[in-house]
């Protein structure tokens, strides 16, 4: 036959034909946990291990990112003013944490501590909108823990030319969201949320305004619940926050409470208590288990 009268190839969204036609707010996705938190980028305790573009191509959607100016040695040492360390102690540590990392100037994603891992913003958020073009019918989403202001944070996105990619919510939280087919015809596809700013009128809004969560300081994996936490509990959107922090991420436990089965049953279990389905399924070590996998399952099963 000729070519020009074979069948078009059905159209896919996140990888799946079945999502074109799904609101954004009923769709899961697999998110990353401190995303720039590497091995890969070197950070002292990371939370990840491949760069943040590789866990896109492993199937992340959403990435939980810190932003951070470089932090300066009182900052970074503030904790000695209240210890029993003389004055010229003090002063000789803090010349010392200066004189092996000093600060740098601009803007970074950290994680706590800029001196323990860092990597460039403005670089990363190119790296970003690279990735995103070359994947046009995906849609991704940032939740930024922002220790920069709102101003700052959008002159970022600009320098990186992502202004055209951003998508603006609807300013009614309680609105539903447009599909992921109208987002990615739109060319509006990335997401962009703040733990503290909020820019009403702007496609940077705070969080807590549109979605809910559950605890984050789980220090076992029995401790597990879907309780309220930030946002209260009648968001359309839902974090599940489901990754152990003991003395730091725990790859021992992220094997365990990563397991496709295990996941699936507390995001299920979640959904009932909250009613509400699950919306980001957060996890440390993204690419250990099977949270894809789970993630997948709840979308076919929706």
């Amino acid at each position: 036959m000729p070519l020009a009268a074979a069948p078009a190839a059905a159209r896919e969204c996140e990888g799946s034909t079945a999502l074109c036609d799904r609101r954004y707010d009923e769709v899961a996705y697999l998110t990353a946990h401190n995303a720039m938190s590497t091995t890969a980028d070197h950070f002292i305790g990371p939370l990840q291990d491949p760069h943040i573009g590789t866990q896109l191509d492993h199937g992340a959607r959403a990435l939980q990112l810190d932003t951070y100016r470089w932090e300066t040695p009182e900052e970074i040492t503030g904790r000695l003013d209240g210890s029993d360390f003389t004055a010229e102690q003090q002063a000789l540590v803090r010349s010392a944490v200066n004189r092996v990392n000093p600060p740098r100037k601009g803007l970074w994603l950290c994680h706590s501590v800029c001196r323990a891992g860092a990597i460039s913003l403005v670089p990363t958020l190119r790296e970003l909108g690279d990735w995103m073009k070359d994947h046009p019918n995906d849609v991704v989403t940032l939740i930024v823990q922002d220790a920069i202001s709102a101003e700052d944070t959008r002159k970022a996105f600009r320098r990186a030319g992502l202004d055209k990619l951003v998508h603006r919510p609807h300013a009614d939280p309680a609105k539903p969201w447009p599909t992921l087919g109208e987002m990615i015809d739109s060319g509006r596809r990335l997401v962009v949320f703040a733990e503290k700013a909020d820019s009403p009128g702007s496609w940077y809004r705070n969080f807590y305004r549109y979605g809910m969560e559950t605890p984050f300081a789980f220090r076992s994996p029995d401790q597990m619940s879907c309780v309220p936490h930030r946002g209260g509990d009648d968001k359309r959107l839902f974090l599940l926050n489901h990754f152990i922090t003991n003395n730091g991420g725990s790859r021992i436990d992220a094997g365990e409470v990563n397991a496709r089965r295990y996941v699936l049953d507390r995001a299920r279990r979640c959904e009932r208590e909250r009613g509400r389905p699950v919306n980001f399924v957060a996890v440390d070590y993204a690419t250990i288990g099977d949270a894809q996998g789970a993630v997948d399952a709840l979308n076919e099963g929706r």
